[in-house]
């Protein structure tokens, strides 16, 4: 879910700091010169693709189809945008993508194990579609643009968005006029691991900084403690959800979970708060306030994913992790070599890089499980759309980047500028994941069509 900012305030946050403030203004960070202008036609571009679960046979793939755009009408799903124009267009079921975010669920005893098979079952169910990614949306996305006819396309994205629209620029860089890259993270680079930690750290510094709470390595050794506590002596949480009480492992892999996603989406004041600021009681083992905040951890994702595929859809959120995103092992290895190289990886990192959770619940946690796709079967196009230093387009790219997201950090949203020649890094303050739902992102993205 996203919040909406109230007018004079910071970008749906709740800390009280005004998006014009000098204390808190937007920080550009260094990187190439300002775009450059280019002639183009605005327009919005909405390619939904669904992969199903059953192996059937593959259409042929089919010539590009013109087709007209009218006002948009009967949308009930979509907000009231008098300027949308909506068109209608068949593409190959052989081209479709799976798409952007998922969410994990309610976790009980086996999950990862569970979760494990699952996923690769899924991909193995996929057959000749399993193969299906970025650069089958990147010509999707291209055929749209040629039905009715427009030269070249302002691309944006959030979130997994960017990976796509950098993988559109990148194979269509002649019909790429701009491109405005929200949350965003390189087609080379993974998030979740310790720069993910890393960033989530800063965040914590940050928010009790701005809400004048003791200092940040207070707040980490409040949420440490109990994390390394769990390491030792799991334990357990009730979890109560439509009137049925369940009761789920408590772990560190789960406090991890449910610290990470309290900075993975739009800003949350009172979830990122107590994150910011658990019971010092936890620390001496009492884990009241760690069990309130795995407990609304857990029930918020179980409530997303029952809300069904227009909110989310697991399937596709581990289709699209386990076929595009780099893994720690090779694709075309056994299961074996595959686990093996994995453990070794695992074994070697280092728990202070992940700190307050550990390398390995870290690194498991909920839906960034970074073993997730161990069963995922090998496809020759399995990988980044592209490598770096590729070939890419020339046109002006604006890149905003959340100070208090520890999804796709600043720091990931700089490694996706250097994949672009003429590309701009905003830092929004305050912000979280996708800061172009925001007040203060959305002026930064106003000022820079209004430049070009």
């Amino acid at each position: 879910m996203r919040a909406r900012s109230r007018s004079g305030e910071s970008p749906v946050n709740g800390f009280g700091t005004s998006t014009s403030s000098p204390l808190t203004p937007p920080r550009v960070l260094p990187g190439p010169p300002p775009p450059r202008l280019l002639a183009a036609t605005v327009t919005a571009l909405a390619a939904t693709a669904l992969t199903t679960a059953c192996a059937d046979t593959p259409e042929p793939a089919q010539p590009r189809q013109p087709f007209a755009l009218t006002p948009c009408a009967d949308l009930p799903d979509l907000p009231d945008l008098p300027t949308a124009q909506c068109g209608s267009i068949t593409v190959p079921l052989d081209r479709a993508n799976p798409g952007g975010p998922g969410t994990s669920t309610l976790d009980f005893s086996g999950h990862l194990y569970a979760q494990g098979l699952a996923i690769g079952e899924c991909g193995e169910q996929l057959g000749d579609r399993s193969p299906q990614h970025s650069t089958t949306t990147a010509a999707v996305a291209d055929d749209i643009r040629a039905g009715p006819g427009i030269e070249k396309l302002d691309l944006f994205g959030d979130s997994y968005g960017t990976f796509l629209m950098a993988t559109h620029a990148q194979r269509h860089p002649e019909r790429t006029a701009s491109a405005v890259l929200s949350g965003a993270y390189s087609v080379t680079g993974r998030t979740e691991g310790a720069m993910g930690a890393a960033a989530l750290r800063r965040a914590i510094t940050l928010v009790r900084e701005r809400t004048r709470q003791c200092d940040g390595p207070t707040a980490l050794a409040d949420l440490s403690a109990p994390a390394t506590a769990l390491r030792a002596a799991p334990s357990t949480v009730d979890v109560e959800l439509n009137g049925s009480a369940r009761q789920v492992p408590l772990d560190g892999r789960q406090l991890a979970g449910a610290v990470g996603k309290a900075f993975s989406s739009a800003p949350d004041p009172e979830v990122q708060v107590g994150v910011a600021t658990p019971a010092p009681a936890a620390r001496s083992g009492d884990l009241t306030a760690i069990r309130a905040l795995v407990t609304r951890y857990l029930t918020t994702e179980v409530e997303t994913a029952a809300a069904g595929v227009r909110a989310c859809t697991v399937a596709a959120d581990w289709s699209v992790s386990c076929h595009d995103y780099p893994e720690p092992f090779a694709g075309d290895d056994n299961d074996n070599d595959r686990e093996a190289a994995y453990e070794r990886g695992l074994a070697a990192l280092d728990d202070a890089d992940f700190a307050p959770s550990s390398a390995e619940a870290w690194s498991t946690r909920g839906s960034y499980d970074s073993g997730a796709c161990l069963k995922w079967p090998h496809a020759p196009s399995r990988g980044a759309p592209f490598q770096a230093g590729a070939p890419m387009s020339n046109a002006p790219v604006l890149v905003l980047s959340g100070d208090l997201d520890a999804n796709t950090p600043v720091e990931a949203g700089r490694q996706a500028a250097a994949q672009f020649p003429d590309a701009e890094v905003v830092e929004i303050p305050d912000d979280g994941h996708t800061p172009s739902v925001s007040e203060g992102g959305m002026v930064r993205i106003l000022e820079f069509y209004a430049a070009r």
